[in-house]
């Protein structure tokens, strides 16, 4: 197996990603039943954000964080999480990937990647990174193969879900809404 790191490119450059920071937004956000990764067409990259997945236990069985927040991706994550269907509902999947992750002794983002990479049209996963500390652990996903049940789990606390509808993008590209006053567009215009 290789492993590559690319300098310089933002997971956000590949269109149609989805992200892993949290685990409902990577894939789980098309809508019900529709979308990029579970429609026909091409194989798309998934994306997958390293900082909240790794680090899961710091989000399972929190409170809910209030504004203001340290950044915009966190502002980000936080819209998607009420898109999903809210708070409490992003705690039963991280429960329930919890579950999935101790039965079979990995991380919970282990789980999320490995139910990522067995969607149909999902062609890989990317996973942003700044360092490599969590290389070896990323590295385990391929040793996991999720089996039905555990399959089943993860579907039946995603089916909850209120939305999005669609492309998890098209929310962004409304430029006075909640997610794209947040946006940074068009990066190369100067300011």
């Amino acid at each position: 197996m290789k492993v590559t790191k690319a300098r310089g490119l933002n997971a956000s450059h590949f269109p149609g990603g989805f992200q892993r920071q949290p685990a409902w937004r990577a894939g789980f956000s098309a809508g019900k039943g529709a979308g990029p990764c579970t429609g026909h067409g091409p194989a798309r990259p998934a994306r997958l954000g390293q900082p909240a997945l790794a680090r899961h236990d710091q989000w399972l069985g929190a409170a809910e964080p209030k504004q203001p927040f340290e950044n915009r991706s966190l502002m980000k994550y936080k819209l998607m999480i009420d898109e999903f269907g809210g708070w409490n509902l992003f705690q039963t999947l991280l429960q329930t990937i919890q579950q999935i992750a101790k039965k079979h002794k990995v991380s919970i983002s282990n789980v999320a990647s490995a139910y990522m990479l067995s969607r149909r049209q999902v062609a890989g996963i990317i996973i942003g990174a700044r360092t490599t500390d969590h290389l070896d652990e990323n590295l385990r996903v391929f040793d996991l193969r999720l089996d039905y049940g555990d399959k089943e789990n993860i579907e039946r606390a995603i089916n909850q879900r209120k939305g999005p509808e669609g492309d998890v993008f098209d929310i962004e590209r409304i430029k006075d809404g909640p997610h794209g006053v947040i946006m940074r567009y068009n990066l190369n215009e100067s300011v």
